[in-house]
Formats: structure tokens, C-alpha cells, sequence
């Protein structure tokens, strides 16, 4: 079990993320809220994974069997780290924590929930990844440098950072000169900019990779359910049915997360 922080509390919905231009030759934005974390406990079914936030290739699942088996025997480890987007909840580091769980047929699951923009969870659930022991792949960093000139950590203010500078904030995963000629094809427009030292106001976005929605996300999903279902037996075919059906009742209702008010002697000393 991933260690419980406080009392139970559920989602009683969903808000959409709102996905806007970045510009990023401008600073860094403001953190949103700047508030600490909410420790908490979460219905596993309201986090949202996106994976375009999982820099790594794919998730081992040796350690999803390891981290089951210390779930199963009782001990703990750190609480996921899941970013609050306009009322929706967004898994940010514990991929592999999550997904053990799941393993384990547990519904509800220990957490951090901490307000920040689209672009902040982004970079946060970027960041995790080079902390952790596992070695990243040259294209796994790579993916990190992209969430990282995305939420605008190439900026010092209104100064560029150095290439040298990046790369030490990647923890030197890579060289500066490789961050140069990333740089050079992912975002011409810093690029440019950073070789002008100009700090025009222009709009630049990582070439070939387009704005995905959170609807367009939704119905994407529900595209993918439809083509397994393709493989299901007529049993498992009407138990999803239903499950849709479940899912559509609570979509007009749906409402931004928000912490419950139950007093501490309400919350369930079990987990």
C-alpha cells in the first residue's frame, strides 16, 4: 500500500485542462496558487495519466511487481504526486506506484495534490524523472528538454539560460552542445532567439508535435475502448456497457476535485 497522509476524501468530478499558447521567448509564469500540497487520499479512477507526460519509453514492469509485493506485504512507500488543472487531477511521479496498485485491486491511493498549470505539471512530471535511480534514454531526455523549454525554465527572468546552464538543470544527462542542436530543431524560434539574444515576444511551439485537448484526449480514450472491444467476449462486451453507462451519468454532474469536509474521526483508520 502506498502510505496513507490523511482521511479519505473522492472526486466528485471532473474539470477540463485548458491547453494555451505558450509563448516561451517571455519568463517563467507565475506558480498557480503557490500553495502547499494537499496530502490526501484518492479514488484511483479520478487521476487522470497522460501519457505524454511519461517521458520514459515504457513502464517496467518488474518494478510494478515489486512495488505490489511490498504494497501486499504491508509496506509503504511515498505518496503519488498528482497536479490539480482547473478541477481535474493529474498523476505527476508514481507511475509505477499507480500502476501497482492497480495490480493489487486497490481503488484508493495516497497523495500529494498540488494547484499548477497545465504547463508547471508538465515540467514537474518531467523533473521526477531525472531524480529517480533509473537511467533515461537519450530520447527520454530529450522529452524532458521539451516539457522543460515548454513550461519556460529556459528563461532566467527576462536572460536565456546558457546552453551549459541547461544542461546542468538536466543533470547533465547530455551535453550542452546536444542541447544546442535540440534546441535548434524542436523550437527554432528560441533557438533564433537565443543566438539574437533578442527576447522578441514571439510564439514558438515544438515543431511536429501539435496542442492535444483534454476533450480531444476523452475522446480518444473512448475510441481506444470501443476498438479492444473488439476483442471481448459478449459477457465482457455488456460489463463494459455498463460501465459506460456509469461513466455517462457522471459526466453532466461532474465538478472540479475538491477536498472533503468529513471531520477526522469520519475517515477510515483502515487505510
Amino acid at each position: 500500500m502506498v502510505a496513507p497522509r490523511t482521511r479519505p476524501v473522492r472526486a466528485d468530478g471532473r474539470g477540463g485542462a485548458v491547453t494555451d499558447e505558450l509563448h516561451l521567448l517571455d519568463g517563467p509564469q507565475p506558480q498557480a496558487g503557490g500553495l502547499a500540497p494537499i496530502a490526501t487520499i484518492l479514488d484511483i479512477a479520478d487521476i487522470v495519466t497522460r501519457s505524454d507526460w511519461q517521458v520514459r519509453a515504457q513502464i517496467d514492469p518488474g518494478i510494478v511487481r515489486s512495488y505490489a509485493t511490498v504494497m501486499r506485504t504491508g509496506g509503504l512507500l511515498p505518496a503519488v504526486e498528482v497536479a490539480r488543472i482547473n478541477g481535474a487531477l493529474y498523476l505527476v511521479d508514481g507511475w509505477h506506484r499507480l500502476e501497482a496498485a492497480k495490480l493489487n485491486g486497490e481503488t484508493l491511493i495516497s497523495a500529494e495534490v498540488t494547484d499548477m498549470s497545465e504547463q508547471e505539471a508538465q515540467w514537474a512530471a518531467a523533473r521526477a524523472n531525472l531524480s529517480h535511480g533509473l537511467p533515461l534514454k537519450t530520447r527520454e531526455v530529450r522529452a524532458v528538454f521539451r516539457a522543460y523549454v515548454r513550461s519556460r525554465q529556459h528563461r532566467d527572468g527576462r536572460r536565456f539560460k546558457s546552453y551549459r546552464e541547461i544542461a546542468t538543470d538536466h543533470a547533465n544527462r547530455v551535453g550542452h552542445t546536444t542541447i544546442r542542436n535540440w534546441m535548434q530543431q524542436d523550437f527554432p524560434s528560441v533557438f533564433r532567439a537565443m543566438g539574437e539574444d533578442s527576447g522578441r515576444p514571439e510564439a514558438g511551439e515544438a515543431q511536429g508535435i501539435p496542442v492535444i485537448t483534454a476533450l480531444a484526449r476523452a475522446k480518444a480514450s473512448l475510441d481506444q475502448a470501443a476498438a479492444e472491444a473488439r476483442a471481448l467476449n459478449e459477457e465482457d462486451r455488456r460489463e463494459l456497457l455498463r460501465h459506460l453507462r456509469e461513466i455517462e451519468a457522471k459526466i453532466p454532474d461532474g465538478r472540479p476535485w475538491e477536498p472533503t469536509e468529513n471531520s477526522e474521526e469520519d475517515g477510515n483508520p483502515d487505510f
